[in-house]
């Protein structure tokens, strides 16, 4: 008899275990999932500010939701209608910003329009989760130390992205040195490997390999040591309260599914950064001129631009992207691009009732039957 309720005390605490983390994550994703809704209803009443960045990050929304839907058959009512209605709501506001910005500079538009001309489903392309090493090698002084500009990061990227004038994937060893040097700091680093996230994502991958294999360059061990070299900046960025830049590594360590970057800190630390408004910016703002002292102040689309006096553009940007990626870990855990933690939970939980509930009828009808045959025996 001691066994039947060491099985129920076990079977209890499970229940209340997985309801618990039940309760858990839904309030993650609910809270994930409200900050996106913000971001985009502030981005609506304000598309005509936006800037190119602005539609790169709205591309990832789309991309990411679509990936979501797609793959979670098990997502709950709720979330499933509130995922469709922003899916639409990010298409439509993608196209009302892009034809403003073709309205403002279409030069640079066409320049870099195959950044923004379709969805961008990012993290497909690293479906397994990773850990930053303990200890990586230092890059070798043989490494191309190549300094570029902004000018020279946009040629690179117009390289891989192609435009009206230009094949895709026409990428030159001249920017492959660029974009693979090692003395890279802050928004240069972060761009080069945004440089070959976009040539993975664009299908120039085996482009970048003829290249690779031509010079003997290893690749990977360039990513482990710049990924380290960005993750290692994050409390000096923290305290020296350059948050723009520290929202653009956390981002690029999203997308290449680095563990690191899923923490719960990092997500508190982005919600935190959000105004009532929806839109993301700091107490402590810094002025344009300073906050963004390490972009070029030519880049007139990708620029740095204030929105009603506190909103940041490229912040927002970068933000909804980062709350973009917290969603989608959440709800599609990369490892197996399998449904919902939350919802995996409710299928466990009522299949162990299920269990529970058959065994107790099984025994019953043993009792039942036991005893109508002890009554026919004794009747005897």
């Amino acid at each position: 008899m001691w066994e039947t309720g060491v099985v129920v005390v076990l079977i209890v605490t499970s229940y209340v275990c997985a309801a618990s983390s039940v309760m858990e994550e839904e309030d993650d994703v609910m809270k994930a999932l409200y900050a996106l809704e913000n971001v985009i209803n502030w981005s609506f009443s304000h598309y005509d500010s936006l800037i190119l960045d602005s539609v790169f990050s709205l591309r990832i929304a789309e991309g990411e939701i679509e990936t979501i839907l797609a793959n979670s058959p098990l997502l709950a009512t709720d979330v499933r209608v509130r995922l469709t209605v922003l899916h639409h709501r990010l298409t439509r506001l993608s196209q009302l910003t892009i034809d403003k910005i073709q309205q403002s500079d279409l030069s640079y538009y066409a320049k870099l329009k195959g950044l923004v001309d379709e969805k961008l489903q990012i993290r497909k392309q690293y479906p397994v989760h990773r850990s930053l090493p303990n200890m990586v090698k230092p890059l070798s002084q043989n490494d191309e130390q190549t300094y570029f500009d902004e000018t020279a990061s946009d040629d690179c990227m117009q390289e891989v992205l192609g435009n009206d004038n230009y094949e895709p994937c026409n990428i030159t060893l001249k920017c492959y040195n660029q974009m693979s040097g090692s003395n890279a700091e802050d928004y240069q680093l972060s761009h080069q490997i945004l440089f070959f996230i976009l040539a993975k994502a664009k299908g120039c991958w085996s482009r970048v390999e003829q290249i690779r294999l031509k010079k003997h360059h290893n690749l990977g061990h360039f990513f482990k040591v710049s990924i380290a070299r960005m993750y290692g900046k994050l409390p000096d960025l923290l305290k020296t309260e350059r948050y723009d830049l520290f929202s653009e590594i956390m981002m690029v360590g999203q997308m290449l599914n680095y563990n690191e970057f899923h923490n719960e800190w990092l997500r508190e630390l982005i919600y935190l950064w959000q105004d009532e408004t929806g839109c993301f910016h700091d107490e402590t703002y810094i002025p344009v001129s300073k906050h963004v002292h390490s972009k070029a102040i030519g880049r007139r689309i990708f620029a740095e631009e204030i929105i009603d006096g506190q909103c940041s553009a490229h912040f927002t940007s970068v933000c909804m992207a980062c709350v973009t990626y917290i969603l989608s870990e959440l709800l599609l855990p990369s490892d197996s691009l399998a449904p919902a933690q939350y919802s995996d939970y409710r299928v466990i939980i009522g299949f162990m009732l299920f269990v529970v509930m058959g065994c107790f009828l099984r025994k019953k009808r043993v009792i039942l039957r036991f005893c109508f045959r002890r009554k026919r025996l004794l009747s005897l």
